[in-house]
């Protein structure tokens, strides 16, 4: 097939532009705060999409209801910088907080593994929650030291923590103490994080 001369010069300037440019804008750190609110925001939501898959998936699903989803977008989009894995960290850790404010853990307030077992962890999904929100909080101040630094990463992280957090636990829960146990896992989760930004 005849090309015009131009043809190849131009995709060779998309190409460029797709593997060096982009990713070069995308990592920026206005990007990556962007990024940080942008995913933040989506991953409040993004554990309950176990209601989508319910015939696999019990709802709240040990596989959404963890790390495991942030990790699996973190490494396929690990191109466009740690911003999406910070915010997609915040977000989920958020949402697994408030899930700790349940009076009781039985039916859909426990946390159940998927087909083919569909078992509850009873009692112990008020641990499995605790430990993924952690951890989750934790994780997301350790990467965003790669976007913004030893000095910045943890006033970044706990900004968005507390103002999604607020926003999540006001809105969606409607419940104030929602958002004061999201607030304290965060604190707990970031606390140790003082040392690094103190050594800036």
């Amino acid at each position: 097939m005849y090309r015009k001369p131009g043809d190849h010069a131009g995709r060779n300037g998309l190409s460029r532009w797709l593997t060096t440019v982009r990713p070069e804008v995308a990592q920026s750190k206005p990007s990556q705060l962007l990024a940080v609110a942008v995913f933040s925001f989506v991953f409040l939501w993004m554990p309950d999409i176990d209601l989508v898959f319910l015939e696999i998936l019990h709802h709240r699903s040990a596989l959404t209801h963890s790390l495991i989803p942030v990790a699996i977008l973190s490494w396929f989009l690990r191109e466009w910088g740690p911003g999406i894995g910070t915010g997609a960290l915040l977000g989920t850790s958020i949402h697994l907080s408030a899930d700790l404010v349940t009076p009781s853990m039985v039916g859909f307030a426990q946390v159940w593994l998927p087909e083919p077992w569909q078992i509850s962890l009873g009692s112990c999904s008020y641990v499995w929650l605790f430990a993924n929100a952690f951890a989750g909080f934790a994780a997301a101040s350790i990467y965003a030291r790669r976007s913004f630094g030893a000095k910045w990463s943890l006033p970044v992280v706990f900004a968005c923590a507390i103002l999604a957090g607020s926003l999540y636990g006001w809105i969606n829960e409607q419940s104030v103490v929602s958002v004061l146990v999201i607030w304290l896992m965060a604190i707990l989760a970031l606390w140790p994080e003082r040392r690094w930004a103190n050594r800036a």
